[in-house]
């Protein structure tokens, strides 16, 4: 009975109409938008593939304008032509970078142009409070028990907006 109870409470609620996550991602973008200006939001991924629920996965929605003030680099050739920039942003596909549409060089350089968003968003992510993250349920089959933990953020991709 004590594990019914305890799995009705610990019952999965959709993330996007959990005010926890909305409180989290929200100081996890503000906090963001203090190093990276052209942060300025947040969207659920919508086909998590985090079967264990181990993960808040996530797009970060940026400012394209801002990204190429921030890096001060061009946009690629072809995404000068205005109706075809307008059809990317409005497509709502996702970028593997935030500068996935400036000219940045090889894959190489591209990692070393976002190490330091990443490293500066996993440290803000460690610096919120565990308390203001949600938990998920952790079978420890060597010790035969239970545990809450953390999960970790999972930023998949970017959005333009």
């Amino acid at each position: 009975m004590k594990e019914l109870i305890r799995s009705i409470l610990k019952e999965e609620v959709n993330q996007s109409n959990n005010p926890k996550y909305n409180k989290l991602m929200n100081i996890f973008v503000s906090a963001m938008r203090s190093e990276f200006p052209f942060v300025t939001g947040w969207s659920f991924r919508e086909d998590p593939e985090d079967p264990d629920g181990r993960f808040v996965s996530v797009y970060l929605v940026i400012d394209l304008d801002e990204v190429k003030k921030f890096y001060g680099l061009p946009y690629n050739d072809w995404y000068d032509d205005k109706d075809f920039r307008d059809e990317i942003i409005n497509s709502g596909r996702s970028w593997a970078y935030p500068f996935s549409l400036l000219k940045v060089g090889d894959s190489n350089s591209k990692w070393e142009l976002f190490k330091p968003f990443n490293d500066h968003a996993e440290f803000i992510y460690d610096e919120i409070p565990d308390v203001l993250k949600p938990t998920y349920e952790y079978e420890n089959i060597f010790k035969d028990e239970t545990e809450d933990l953390v999960k970790s953020l999972d930023i998949d991709s970017f959005l333009i907006r």
